[in-house]
């Protein structure tokens, strides 16, 4: 966010402070779902079972389609998947 002066989502909480109190109960998605970011960044390996999840979910499916993945040689989460938000979708 800082590099590409775009506004960031955070889904653990780190970025915006009402997204703590769904991670507290277990709503890992809460974020992405609540503001809907351009585009999703997914790791195939960590926080699968939660963030990752999203992939599976009809919402998603309908707002977002994956537009590239970029590989990390070394990096424990590679692939990393880039899903872009439908034109038209709000």
């Amino acid at each position: 966010g800082y590099y590409s002066e775009r506004y960031m989502v955070d889904p653990v909480g780190l970025v915006q402070s009402d997204v703590s109190e769904h991670v507290a109960r277990g709503d890992f998605t809460w974020a992405y779902k609540t503001y809907q970011p351009d585009y999703i960044v997914l790791t195939p390996v960590r926080w699968q079972s939660r963030v990752g999840k999203i992939r599976e979910e009809n919402w998603f499916k309908s707002k977002y389609r994956m537009i590239t993945t970029f590989d990390e040689p070394g990096y424990f989460d590679s692939p990393l998947q880039v899903f872009q938000k439908v034109e038209g979708n709000k």
